[in-house]
């Protein structure tokens, strides 16, 4: 009997000590609580990092490419080189052949020392049918700056007060 009775004992003891599943499953709760809510913490901040990066990326070009207005006629349309060149060119003759500017001013000089990227430019334009005396020429500009200091130079030497670029 000895034997019986530490038996039950034990097990009425462990029965007192063990917890039912129900009353478990909440001591760990905050524990397994915690978890989640930081990965979802984390979660949230590389989403919405991703979101905000999207915009900043995405604004922008929404915003600058709105449809431009309509050019109106100018004293002058200027082409400057660069690249796209010979878009850039195709569009200042289709806009002189609408007769959207008395003159087409070319800007861009030559980087090998050769015939410069205005002169270039002039040929294409002369070729095109447009009159040599409509064209003036900018041909010291080697970079955007140089283009738009000496085509300004060359507007006031003619007297040109409004340009299509």
């Amino acid at each position: 009997m000895n034997r019986s009775a530490t038996r039950m004992a034990s097990a009425t003891t462990t029965q007192r000590t063990r917890r039912p599943a129900a009353v478990r499953g909440a001591a760990r709760t905050p524990r397994a609580a915690a978890r989640p809510s930081a990965l979802t913490f984390l979660l949230r901040v590389v989403i919405g990092a991703g979101l905000v990066t999207a915009i900043a990326l995405v604004a922008p070009g929404i915003v600058l490419d709105t449809p431009q207005p309509a050019p109106k006629a100018s004293d002058a349309i200027v082409v400057i080189s660069g690249d796209e060149q010979m878009a850039r060119c195709q569009e200042g003759l289709s806009l002189c052949q609408r007769g959207l500017g008395q003159y087409l001013v070319f800007s861009g000089a030559a980087y090998d020392n050769g015939t410069s990227n205005a002169d270039v430019m002039r040929g294409l334009a002369v070729k095109r049918g447009v009159p040599a005396a409509a064209i003036l020429e900018e041909s010291q500009g080697e970079d955007t700056w140089g283009n738009a200091v000496y085509t300004r130079q060359v507007l006031e030497d003619h007297g040109l007060h409004s340009a299509i670029l």
